[in-house]
């Protein structure tokens, strides 16, 4: 399964309701979605967060553990997620700080091969 721009909101933008409606529509949905198909690997393919290139640390451990309790998923599934522009910034604004606490978050380093062992199919996930 794949998904992406998640964005979940942090506390510079947005209202408490929108972020309290977003957040249970996007719950429902993905738990919906993950009953009905069971895949074996999810892909996040980025912009997990709206505001992780602006928040300090402190609320990033708020929003990375928000992000775990709605994309929660048993421990037979595995989990891949790349960094997006609003997670740790963009071009000349990424810093090495973003995107060590996104890795470290994550464990998503820069480059990672992923076999799929049951149907030998590769992926291949880069930053850029």
């Amino acid at each position: 399964m794949f998904i992406a721009d998640t964005h979940l909101l942090g506390s510079r933008e947005g209202h408490w309701l929108d972020k309290l409606r977003r957040e249970w529509q996007m719950y429902r949905s993905f738990q919906s979605a993950r009953f009905l198909f069971e895949p074996h690997v999810i892909f996040f393919l980025g912009d997990l967060t709206d505001e992780g290139k602006w928040c300090s640390d402190h609320e990033w451990e708020k929003t990375v553990r928000r992000f775990n309790s709605l994309f929660s998923v048993p421990t037979s599934t595995k989990l891949y997620a790349l960094a997006g522009n609003h997670d740790i910034g963009f071009h000349y604004d990424v810093s090495d700080g973003r995107l060590e606490r996104f890795e470290k978050s994550f464990q998503a380093p820069h480059v990672r091969l992923i076999t799929i062992d049951d149907d030998d199919i590769n992926f291949i996930l880069v930053n850029s």
